[in-house]
């Protein structure tokens, strides 16, 4: 015997947009030119990359529902920084993220 049972509708599925200030620890001046790959959802296999503005800034658009959490990469070509966190909330809303200049 075989049973079929409905799909699970997602009812609360909407697509948000995440954003970072970078900011530098001490003077907590804006890092501008920092280039960043984020891995998030099931298994990390969903990635997104950019560089930080003039104000430090970057925003990605992503599911809701990719995970609470991004993995976080700084790329080579950017500035020398050390002391980031390896996370990054994915949560709609705008977050500082204090580095320490290396």
């Amino acid at each position: 015997m075989i049973s079929c049972s409905a799909e699970k509708e997602i009812d609360d599925r909407e697509y948000i947009t995440t954003c970072y200030k970078f900011v530098e620890s001490e003077s907590k001046d804006p890092i501008r030119g920092l280039h960043l790959l984020i891995h998030y959802g099931d298994y990390n296999v969903l990635g997104a990359q950019g560089v930080t503005d003039d104000e430090g800034m970057w925003c990605f658009d992503h599911w809701n529902d990719e995970g609470p959490f991004g993995n976080l990469t700084i790329l080579s070509n950017s500035p020398v920084y050390y002391s980031y966190p390896g996370k990054l909330p994915m949560n709609g809303s705008l977050n500082t993220i204090e580095i320490i200049y290396k």
